[in-house]
């Protein structure tokens, strides 16, 4: 590939408690809406908390097999359900097979690992997380 034949797409897939879709997503957040409300997939008696944040049942998202969406398990399931709502926001969804396409996937996650990590280190991280207890910037390599 040249140079000149690069190109850059920008699309965005989510799936979060305040909405499965970007627009759905930044209204809730604009409306000062809470994702967290009380666990019931689970029983909860013996748990501390009794809340959290989750996601509702995905649907197959459209021009996927519902079938083949469904076998799969929860994690395969969200991966799919965000690599295909940001293709078909970046409009190349159609065109997928045509071209070589790359995805960036965040979790959220990271800064409760190395804080995690931090803690079991006797660190302090989670109370400054700009910095750790011997004042170098946190990179995700940090704790992994």
């Amino acid at each position: 590939m040249k140079q000149t034949d690069a190109i850059w797409i920008t699309g965005v897939g989510c799936a979060t408690s305040l909405g499965l879709d970007f627009a759905s997503f930044a209204d809730s957040l604009l409306a000062g809406r809470s994702g967290v409300a009380p666990v019931t997939q689970f029983n909860v008696e013996q748990q501390t908390s009794k809340i959290a944040s989750s996601l509702p049942p995905l649907p197959a998202p459209a021009g996927w097999d519902p079938e083949d969406f469904h076998r799969r398990g929860h994690w395969d399931q969200l991966m799919l359900w965000c690599g295909v709502q940001a293709l078909q926001d970046a409009g190349y969804w159609e065109g997928r097979d045509r071209v070589r396409i790359g995805l960036v996937v965040g979790i959220g996650a990271e800064w409760l690992q190395m804080w995690e990590h931090d803690m079991h280190q006797g660190g302090q991280a989670v109370n400054h997380p700009e910095e750790n207890d011997r004042g170098r910037v946190w990179t995700l390599r940090t704790a992994l």
